[in-house]
C-alpha cells in the first residue's frame, strides 16, 4: 500500500512539472520565433530601402537620358544651322567673284 502511495506522489508530482517543463519550451520556442522575425523584420526593410534607392537612381539616370537627348536635338539644329551659313557664305562668295573678278585673289582656297 505504501508502495501505490509513493507511486502515485510521484505521478502526482510529475503532473505537476510537465506543464511548466512545457511552458519553459513555448518560452525557448517563442523567444526564438521573435529572434527570427525580427531577423526577417530587417531584411524586410533592407530590401525595401534598397528598392527605394534603385527606383531613385532609375529616375535620375532617365532624366539624365532625356537631357541627352535634348541636348542631341539641339546639336543637330545646330549643325543644320551652321550648314545653311556655310551655303549663304558660299552663295555670296560666288556672287561677289562674279561682280568682282579680282576678289577671287582675296578669297581662300
Amino acid at each position: 500500500m505504501e508502495a501505490m502511495m509513493v507511486a502515485a506522489w510521484k505521478d502526482a508530482k510529475a503532473a505537476r512539472l510537465a506543464p511548466e517543463k512545457m511552458k519553459e519550451k513555448l518560452v525557448e520556442q517563442a523567444k526564438a520565433y521573435w529572434g527570427l522575425f525580427a531577423k526577417h523584420e530587417g531584411l524586410l526593410k533592407c530590401v525595401k530601402e534598397s528598392d527605394e534607392r534603385a527606383k531613385r537612381k532609375i529616375a535620375e539616370l532617365a532624366k539624365k537620358a532625356g537631357q541627352t537627348g535634348q541636348l542631341e536635338e539641339e546639336n543637330a539644329q545646330l549643325r543644320a544651322e551652321l550648314e545653311r551659313e556655310y551655303s549663304d557664305r558660299a552663295v555670296h562668295a560666288v556672287a561677289w567673284v562674279g561682280q568682282d573678278p579680282e576678289a577671287t585673289q582675296a578669297l581662300p582656297d
